[in-house]
C-alpha cells in the first residue's frame, strides 16, 4: 500500500480523502455547503395581495430559510435540505409557501420529503413535487397558521395573525425540514441556490 493512501485513506473511493469527506463511507456524497450560511438564515417577507399594495405591511407571511447542499466528489449537487421557519403570519388568508428552482427541470428530482400539507388542495407527483409543473416546484407548507404551537393572546377585531401585532397573538413556530434528492448529480448553476 502506498504511503500516501495509508496516511490519507479514501474509504468510499470517491476521490476525496476521508479527512476532507463529510460522508467517508458514501461514494455519492462528499461535501456539505450552506446558503446563506451554516448558522445563518435568510428572511423572506410577503404581502398577500401582491401585486396590489394592500396594506403593504409585508407581515402576511414572514419565513426564515436555509438550504443545506450536499455534493459529490466532483462538486456536483446530489441533494438539498431546505429548512423553513414561519416566524409571522399576518394575513387573514390561509397562506402557504412554495419555491421553484428556475434552472432545474421537474424530471431532475427523484424525491421530496418533509413537506407540511394539511389542506388537501395541492396535487403532488409521486416524487413529492407539485404536479403539473415543467420546472422543479416544491410546496413546503400549505397553511402557515398550522405551523405555530402554543398560540396565546387575542388580536384586535378577532383577526387571525400570529406574531405580528404588539400585545396580540403569539406562537412558537414549527420548523419545516425538507429533503430533496436529485435523480442525477447537478451543477451548482442548474440548482441555482445563489439566485434565491
Amino acid at each position: 500500500m502506498p504511503l500516501i493512501t495509508y496516511l490519507n485513506p479514501d474509504t468510499d473511493n470517491d476521490g476525496v480523502p476521508d479527512t476532507f469527506d463529510e460522508f467517508p463511507t458514501d461514494p455519492a456524497r462528499a461535501f456539505i455547503s450552506y446558503f446563506p450560511g451554516e448558522s445563518t438564515y435568510g428572511t423572506l417577507a410577503y404581502e398577500d395581495l401582491w401585486p396590489s399594495t394592500g396594506d403593504y405591511d409585508f407581515n402576511d407571511l414572514v419565513v426564515k430559510y436555509k438550504f443545506t447542499q450536499i455534493s459529490n466528489g466532483n462538486n456536483e449537487i446530489v441533494q438539498i435540505n431546505p429548512s423553513f421557519i414561519p416566524i409571522a403570519a399576518g394575513a387573514n388568508l390561509n397562506a402557504g409557501f412554495g419555491f421553484q428552482l428556475d434552472n432545474t427541470m421537474a424530471g431532475a428530482v427523484e424525491s421530496v420529503t418533509g413537506t407540511h400539507l394539511v389542506k388537501n388542495y395541492i396535487s403532488l407527483d409521486p416524487n413529492g413535487m407539485e404536479a403539473g409543473q415543467s420546472k422543479a416546484v416544491f410546496i413546503a407548507f400549505d397553511k402557515a397558521f398550522s405551523l405555530f404551537n402554543n398560540v396565546t393572546g387575542e388580536n384586535p377585531n378577532g383577526m387571525a395573525p400570529v406574531n405580528t401585532v404588539p400585545g396580540g397573538k403569539t406562537g412558537d413556530p414549527v420548523t419545516v425540514e425538507m429533503e430533496i434528492i436529485f435523480s442525477n448529480p447537478l451543477s451548482s448553476s442548474e440548482v441555482g441556490l445563489g439566485s434565491l
